[in-house]
């Protein structure tokens, strides 16, 4: 008698793998954990943008003027 691997045993075995490598990419979800890196990046730039303005009211006594950036006004700039 021959000892071997049949074609279902095969077939098999690569659909199990394939789930389990399906459970690991859905389960880490690497799309999410960038988004998440991505928002705590933006999270401490704001943080230190306020902390410089606090910093600068608290040195000059008032907060900065604005210099001409009408962004903030809805101006269309050419």
């Amino acid at each position: 008698m021959k000892k071997g691997v049949t074609l279902i045993e095969l077939i098999l075995v690569v659909a199990i793998l394939g789930l389990m490598s399906t459970t690991v990419v859905i389960a880490a979800n690497p799309a999410k954990r960038l988004a998440q890196a991505r928002d705590a990046t933006r999270k401490n730039d704001i943080g230190q943008i306020v902390n410089a303005l606090i910093s600068y009211e608290v040195f000059s006594g008032k907060y900065p003027d604005e210099n001409g950036c009408d962004s903030s006004i809805g101006i269309k700039v050419m």
